[in-house]
């Protein structure tokens, strides 16, 4: 059976069309799929910073859409001084032939067009969504967690791409303990004059900003890492503004009033999203407040200035947020997403924790 790679037009209704026919095939049953929301696919395409600098790639077996991607160069994100160009956007089938295809001539275009390092799944930058959710598959997705059938792996990997980078998630089921655990740093932090502001008594407008200040300098070293501006800030989390000011989100500040580090802790609300079924209209809004009810609390990330590092101020943070999850009558938290390198967050689970999932980026062979 023939299979044929397509070049498609981003600005393209058609193309749009083509793309949403597709993921609805790929997720038609899955009861743990969150559809995004309404014209968030538009906005990748059209979004004016890869106007001129993205590809979409439609691979067909005879005659049936059965893959896309899209390429994106990135001319501020740099692999070991490397220029990189990401494939995000990947939705397929299960057919390793024409996801193969799809892959590999989407990595030779970007390297024709002059990148270095051909990495994905990642939607342009570690801004929108990237890697793929290795599993296990046993307990549904959380709020904002990476999801993707359980065969994307073998698609990517049997088309001779190799992990890059490996990330993981972990669940904390005794809460109280966790607090326990950090409250001796807690301690010597209030001791040495910094305490804590929940974010709640900040309009979600002022609490963005401040957040969005120190996660410029705060992770600008991370791998990968590109700096954004403030309104595109803004934009991303504007669907969490309610959320990242929810009681248990907060500000660490040091004896002189400054912002010395911030959490983002806010209920999971996965189940509540995923009844909006992509809709943003009133009955979309009542379904998310009916489903609401939740035990499971996210970390969503958490980090502290440098002057501030060394003094064990990310655990003491631990203490006031794992301490408050459990005064509220939670279950279990999250700790979402954390680099499998990253030593700054190797105890924040206070030994407590257990892996709920894995997830891995990927880079195109030479």
């Amino acid at each position: 059976m023939s299979i044929r790679v397509v070049q498609l037009d981003p600005s393209d209704e058609w193309t749009l069309k083509r793309m949403r026919a597709l993921r609805e095939r790929v997720y038609g049953d899955d009861d743990d799929y969150c559809p995004p929301m309404k014209g968030a696919l538009k906005k990748q395409l059209r979004h004016p910073k890869f106007a001129s600098r993205q590809r979409v790639f439609m691979v067909r077996r005879t005659g049936e859409d059965v893959g896309c991607v899209v390429v994106r160069h990135n001319d501020k994100m740099a692999l070991d001084g490397r220029s990189v160009a990401t494939i995000g956007n990947f939705e397929a089938l299960h057919d390793p032939e024409a996801a193969g295809a799809l892959l590999s001539h989407a990595a030779a275009v970007a390297r024709d067009e002059g990148a270095e390092e051909v990495i994905g799944p990642m939607i342009g930058d570690t801004w929108q969504k990237f890697r793929l959710n290795l599993g296990p598959w046993d307990e549904p997705p959380f709020f904002l967690e990476p999801y993707n059938p359980s065969y994307y792996s073998e698609l990517w990997r049997q088309a001779g791409f190799e992990v890059l980078q490996t990330y993981r998630s972990l669940r904390v089921d005794d809460l109280a303990g966790a607090a326990r655990y950090h409250q001796p740093r807690w301690a010597s932090a209030r001791a040495l004059g910094y305490r804590i502001e929940p974010m709640s008594q900040s309009s979600a407008d002022e609490a963005l900003q401040r957040v969005h200040e120190m996660w410029s300098v705060a992770f600008a070293n991370n791998f990968l890492y590109t700096p954004i501006r403030l309104p595109t800030f803004k934009k991303i989390y504007n669907g969490l503004a309610t959320v990242v000011t929810d009681a248990f989100s907060l500000f660490l500040i040091d004896r002189h009033g400054r912002d010395a580090g911030f959490a983002l802790v806010f209920p999971d609300y996965a189940r509540a999203v995923a009844a909006m079924n992509g809709k943003r209209h009133l009955l979309a809004k009542l379904r998310f407040l009916t489903h609401r009810d939740t035990e499971t609390v996210n970390i969503k990330s958490y980090g502290v200035m440098p002057e501030h590092r060394g003094k064990g101020l990310a655990s003491a943070m631990a203490h006031r947020f794992f301490d408050d999850i459990a005064r509220e009558g939670y279950d279990k938290a999250n700790i979402c997403l954390i680099h499998d390198d990253n030593d700054a967050s190797r105890h924040i689970d206070a030994h407590r924790g257990r892996v709920l999932r894995r997830y891995a980026l990927y880079r195109a062979p030479e």
